[in-house]
């Protein structure tokens, strides 16, 4: 228990950039999903299941928005996710 608090404080308020392609109105040819930021993260040396990643819904236009990491009631952390165009 107490790893999975370091790792949600090393984590807390971490930016996950990903540079996709989009059309001219900024949205996304595709969706950034849960699985795609549990990816980044892992390159960044953090292993985190994407079931443990809340999203309100899939990322699908350019811009900043906001995922929680959550193991467990009390337990989260706040991660940014910054989607550019490539």
């Amino acid at each position: 228990m107490a790893e999975r608090q370091e790792l949600l404080n090393k984590i807390n308020g971490t930016t996950v950039t990903f540079k996709l392609a989009a059309g001219e109105t900024d949205k996304l040819f595709g969706t950034v999903t849960t699985t795609d930021i549990s990816k980044e993260l892992q390159k960044m040396g953090h292993s985190v299941d994407r079931r443990d990643i809340l999203l309100e819904e899939p990322i699908k236009v350019l811009g900043q928005h906001k995922a929680v990491v959550r193991y467990a009631e009390g337990m989260e952390a706040k991660i940014q996710i910054s989607v550019e165009r490539a």
